[in-house]
Formats: C-alpha cells, sequence, structure tokens
C-alpha cells in the first residue's frame, strides 16, 4: 500500500498554503504517492529515515524524515520550527523558512517538502521530504578504504576540501563562487543578497552527515552544473542540518565561545574544527 503524505492531518495554520506554496506543489504532483522503502536510521520515539519511491514517477527516490515530538530548540528564530526547515532550500515565501541556502552551489541538501502534522505546546510532529543522495556518506568512504587497505586518492581529498569550503564559506560570511558549467568561464564572486548577513552555524559537520552523490544523465541534462560531477569526483552535500542555527541566537552559549579581538567569528569555529577533522580522517 502506498504512502499519501498529503492524507496526513497538518495542523490548521499549514492545512491551505496557498498555490506558491512550492512544497505542496511538489506533493501534489505525486498524487499515487510514495512505496515505502529501506529504514536507513531510527531514534525510538523521535526520529525514523526511511527512503520512499515515487509511485507516479518510479525511477525517483527520495527520503523521508519523520521528527516526532519535536521540542522547540532555544536558538530557532520562530516557535515551532526544527532547523531542517529554518535554514534549508525551500523559498522564503513559505513563513517556516528564515533562511533560504542556494542550491545553485550544490552542496546543500535539497528540501522537496515538509509537512507539520500536530503540536502540543513546543512539541510537534513533522515529516521532511529530501533528495537521496546515492553515493553514501563521507564516512563510509573513509571505511572502504580502511577495509581494503588502501589510500583515499589525493585529488578526491582535494575536491571534498573545495566543495565543504565553498558550504562553509557561504553558511559564515554569505559569499560563494557558483558552481561552473562545463566548457564555459569560470564564475565570479557572489555575494547574498542579505544585509549585515550573520554566520550560520552548521555545528554537525561529521563525516557522516557528509553526502556523496552521482548525479544521473537525466539531472545533468537539466542542470549543466552537475556535469563536472563523476566517479572520481563526486558531488558533495553537507547534510543534516538538525542542529544548525543562527549565531547571533546563540542564546544558551552552545558553542562555548567568546570574540576575540582581530580573530574569526567565533561562531564558526566548531565548523572549522569539524573540516579539519575530516580531513584527517581522509588523510590518515
Amino acid at each position: 500500500m502506498a504512502y499519501l503524505p498529503l492524507s496526513d492531518e497538518v495542523i490548521p495554520t499549514r492545512a491551505n498554503p496557498g498555490p506558491d506554496d512550492p512544497a505542496t506543489r511538489y506533493l501534489q504532483a505525486r498524487p499515487s504517492g510514495f512505496w515505502r522503502g529501506e529504514i536507513l536510521d531510527e531514534k525510538a520515539g523521535i526520529s525514523t529515515v526511511t527512503k520512499l519511491r515515487s509511485v507516479d514517477y518510479p525511477s525517483e527516490e527520495i527520503i523521508m524524515k519523520r521528527l516526532r515530538r519535536y521540542e522547540q530548540w532555544e536558538t530557532s528564530a520562530m516557535v515551532g520550527v526544527p532547523p531542517e526547515i529554518e535554514i534549508s532550500t525551500v523559498s522564503q515565501r513559505d513563513t517556516y523558512v528564515h533562511r533560504q541556502l542556494p542550491l545553485a552551489l550544490n552542496v546543500f541538501p535539497e528540501m522537496l517538502a515538509f509537512r507539520v502534522h500536530k503540536k502540543l505546546h513546543t512539541d510537534f510532529d513533522v515529516s521532511m521530504f529530501f533528495e537521496f543522495y546515492n553515493g553514501g556518506s563521507l564516512a563510509d568512504l573513509v571505511q572502504r578504504h580502511i577495509n581494503s587497505q588502501t589510500l583515499v586518492p589525493e585529488a578526491l581529498i582535494w575536491h571534498v576540501i573545495a566543495q565543504l569550503g565553498r558550504a562553509y564559506a557561504y553558511l559564515h560570511t554569505g559569499k560563494f563562487i557558483p558552481s561552473f558549467e562545463v566548457g564555459k568561464p569560470a564564475p565570479s564572486l557572489v555575494t547574498a543578497e542579505v544585509p549585515e548577513w550573520k554566520p550560520i552555524s552548521h555545528n554537525d559537520g561529521y563525516a557522516y552527515n557528509i553526502w556523496l552523490h552521482q548525479p544521473s544523465d537525466q539531472a545533468k541534462a537539466r542542470d549543466a552544473s552537475l556535469r563536472q560531477f563523476d566517479e572520481d569526483f563526486p558531488q558533495v552535500i553537507l547534510g543534516d542540518f538538525g542542529l544548525a542555527f543562527q549565531a547571533h541566537l546563540d542564546r544558551d552559549d552552545e558553542l562555548r565561545g567568546h570574540p576575540c579581538p582581530g580573530a574569526h567569528e567565533y561562531a564558526t569555529w566548531a565548523d572549522k574544527t569539524a573540516l579539519a577533522r575530516c580531513v584527517m580522517q581522509l588523510v590518515l
């Protein structure tokens, strides 16, 4: 039996988001629902991550992450919104999205849709639907090389550093260089159109939250910027924004840092440490 996301009851404020809501349009375009597949991760009473396959588009695989009784974080900008929605690729036309991540960078997880089901005080249930990335995690890659007693190719190490560097550069500074298209001149540095940029701390950049992906030929035909990725140099995604927050909202001193004259913004230190840890795993 197929799973029909639109049949799940939602809270009243999300019942009629309007025709311009991209998340609702995505689900409405798949009226037959999804076949449930493998459960990829499960935390009892907290969350379940499941692979789904579209009934209407059988070649389309996506990920559904269901959060149960999610408790509001003090670091969220809005009450009742998990970080993965508040800081996501969904359009900021949706009032639940506070900082929109640019898909043009090809380094952030694409959220296709979300549904908020019920809320009690500050706890609620939510389903989030993401693009499926088929190459496993960076941790999986490292483990394969450990098992085979081989080294991760140096060119691949630099590729991962470059892609993650672009992701963190955007989160921390609002500046980025868009993905280039093969055969065209390299693009110039772009600054996000956000006045007085406030750093975003990912806060969970471990190797198992960095995902690899081999775009299909169909995806490359739709988006020329994906043609740069292949078996040797896969797409690298900085995933799982479940612990992310806008650093200026660190009301509980989660980052445990304090401004230091002349130093980089302390809110970015944890991410820099995580990046260094990933590089050490690749090298050693």
